[in-house]
């Protein structure tokens, strides 16, 4: 065998070895992943056995914009069954930059309004310290009617003065409301007296809730504010 043959067995042998060697460390590696896959899934298992992370209470339940609403108010409520007293009222002011009033304020949902007869509506959620007022619009899915925040503002100037009341639009994807709910220059004036607020499911509700969640001492109802939360997001962001 001249030394041309030897160098090419040799080239073969380092080659099959190097072969061999990956197919190894390959079969190592799997090996690895599916041993601690394993693992991970018994921890998994175990977990669940003592918190249920998978359960969500809302599964069972059907949650529209009206029912949004109802738990946004039993949220909001000073006096409330999550029993914090006005920590969560507390905290939306501050994410809506609206100093704390020391008042215990009503919280209604589906406010009715009434200009004239024809003029009938309801404000999902309505905040009244008697002399200010927060009106909450909730805007999950559906679409405005006619001159719809037109009529809530000028309700609202009724009810509580030029100056002492803010309009939210609480939209899923940050859409404004449309020209024929209220004009884009009726909507910017507010807006410029910070007296109109947009926010989203996603940012500000979002937020909210999960200061919300942090600084509740029930852990009942913690729960509750994380299903909801993980609901709410799931279902009405597109």
């Amino acid at each position: 065998m001249n030394n041309v043959e030897i160098y090419f067995q040799d080239i073969i042998k380092e080659k099959e070895s190097v072969i061999n060697s990956f197919e190894k460390n390959v079969s190592n590696y799997f090996s690895e992943i599916i041993y601690f896959s394993k693992i991970h899934k018994q921890y998994e298992n175990e977990l669940e056995r003592y918190t249920s992370l998978k359960f969500n209470v809302f599964r069972y339940v059907k949650v529209n914009e009206n029912k949004i609403s109802e738990i946004i108010v039993d949220i909001l409520k000073p006096n409330g069954e999550h029993g914090q007293n006005s920590l969560f009222l507390d905290e939306f002011l501050k994410i809506l930059e609206i100093p704390k009033i020391n008042k215990i304020p009503t919280i209604y949902t589906e406010m009715l309004t009434r200009q004239h007869i024809k003029n009938l509506r309801k404000m999902d959620i309505l905040i009244d310290w008697s002399d200010f007022g927060i009106m909450i619009e909730n805007k999950p899915r559906y679409d405005d009617k006619n001159d719809q925040l037109k009529h809530y503002a000028e309700n609202l100037k009724n009810r509580y003065g030029e100056k002492n009341f803010v309009m939210v639009y609480l939209s899923n994807d940050g859409h404004f409301p449309p020209e024929k709910s209220i004009s884009k220059q009726k909507r910017e004036e507010l807006e410029g007296k910070k007296q109109f607020i947009h926010i989203t499911y996603n940012n500000e509700l979002k937020k909210w809730i999960e200061i919300c969640i942090n600084i509740c001492q029930s852990e009942k109802y913690k729960w509750f504010l994380r299903d909801f939360l993980d609901n709410t997001l799931n279902n009405y962001l597109w």
